[in-house]
């Protein structure tokens, strides 16, 4: 069953696998569009932009790192942003995310917001720029000159 923002997802898959397992990933995941309130007829504007390849480990690793962020900005769906917690075992047995590991996760959902806005015009994406910016300066000490946010429009 598609879901709101999946646009292009089956055919990116078809076209860019390269062994059996590997699928098609969002950098800005369905459950952070749908929180962010994010437009899905503009989705389609950016959605190749929007995926990669990846297998079930990048799947874990991907799940864990979205819902720390989705914890952080958004109340009552968790208790904040846990750089130190994510870079633990999962109960699930996935290996931890070492600091940089998260930064440059965040780092390329921040680009593909970039994009997106770029794209779109949507002040959702702006949005979601911000509070990954936030994210990478507050938890993980990252160098906000990787984190210019776009111009406003």
């Amino acid at each position: 069953m598609s879901r709101q923002f999946d646009h292009g997802k089956y055919a990116y898959g078809q076209e860019h696998r390269s062994y059996h397992g590997q699928n098609a990933r969002h950098y800005l995941g369905n459950d952070m569009l749908e929180h962010y309130g994010a437009n899905p007829n503009n989705y389609q504007e950016f959605s190749g932009s929007n995926y990669r390849m990846g297998n079930t480990r990048t799947n874990g690793r991907d799940t864990r790192l979205d819902n720390q962020i989705i914890g952080e900005v958004f109340s009552g769906f968790g208790s904040g942003y846990d750089a130190y917690g994510l870079t633990q075992r999962s109960a699930s047995g996935h290996t931890g995310l070492s600091y940089q590991q998260q930064l440059d996760g965040v780092g390329a959902r921040f680009d593909t917001a970039k994009a997106a806005y770029e794209a779109t015009g949507e002040y959702k994406y702006y949005m979601i720029q911000k509070d990954l910016r936030d994210i990478a300066g507050e938890h993980l000490n990252g160098d906000m000159r990787q984190f210019r946010l776009s111009n406003r429009r």
